[in-house]
């Protein structure tokens, strides 16, 4: 199977959507940010199997549309999950320095 074949591009996407599955944690940002990369990268298989799709014959091109449509939507809902749980982890440590500068600033105003 060539690279530049639609079904190829199509299962590679899938194959890394199975991976950012199994290495996304909601807690672990880094793993978070692997995750992203890996759903990015997805998505220009995706992109590019597209592009190809468009060139092909229609009736090989109506088999693989469904499985193409499924990606896209699974791949777009995980951006979000990733997204939103980066976004959460952000704002937990901004309100975690925050207390602490505001525990610091109470206990040297009880000093003074």
């Amino acid at each position: 199977m060539l690279v530049s074949e639609p079904a190829y591009l199509i299962e590679r996407a899938r194959y890394r959507v199975m991976e950012a599955l199994q290495r996304w944690k909601v807690v672990d940002v880094k793993r978070a940010t692997e995750t992203r990369g890996l759903l990015e990268q997805s998505v220009a298989d995706l992109l590019m199997a597209i592009d190809l799709l468009r060139d092909e014959t229609e009736v090989k091109a109506s088999d693989l549309n469904p499985e193409v449509e499924g990606l896209r939507r699974d791949v777009s809902s995980m951006i979000r999950l990733v997204d939103d749980s980066r976004a959460s982890d952000c704002g937990i440590r901004r309100t975690s320095l925050r207390n602490r500068r505001r525990k610091r600033r109470t206990i040297c105003l009880s000093r003074a």
